[in-house]
C-alpha cells in the first residue's frame, strides 16, 4: 500500500492549505516517476508525522497541472501552508529530496 495520499484538483487545495506537504506530480506511462516512487515511500516512512506526501496524476487533474505550469513529470512541490516553497524536477536522488524536506521542517537529517 502506498504512503502517498492521491488528490485530484477537488481536494487538492484542502490538502494542501496547512502543513509541511510534498506533492509529486506524475504519469503512470512515466518510468522515471515510477523509479522514483521507492525513494518517495522511504522518504514518507523518514518523515511521517511532519510532513505530508500527496501524488497528483497530471492526466486527471488538468487545472491543479496548469495552475503549478507542471511541464514535464516527475515534478515534485515543497509546500507550506498553501504555498510553494521548492521544486524538483525529473528523477533526482534521495539526497536532493531529503535536503528539500529538511528544510520545510527545520530538521538536519
Amino acid at each position: 500500500m502506498s504512503k502517498m495520499e492521491i488528490v485530484n484538483d477537488a481536494g487538492f487545495n484542502s490538502r494542501t492549505a496547512s502543513g509541511a506537504v510534498l506533492v509529486e506530480f506524475s504519469s503512470p506511462t512515466c518510468a522515471p516517476c515510477r523509479q522514483i516512487e521507492p525513494v518517495l515511500e522511504r522518504m514518507a516512512d523518514e518523515f511521517k508525522g511532519k510532513v505530508q506526501f500527496l501524488k497528483v496524476n497530471v492526466n486527471d487533474s488538468p487545472q491543479t497541472t496548469a495552475r503549478f505550469r507542471i511541464r514535464s513529470v516527475p515534478t515534485m512541490l515543497f509546500m507550506i501552508n498553501g504555498s510553494v516553497t521548492g521544486q524538483l524536477v525529473g528523477a533526482v536522488s534521495f539526497q536532493a529530496i531529503q535536503e528539500k524536506l529538511s528544510g520545510l521542517t527545520g530538521d538536519s537529517t
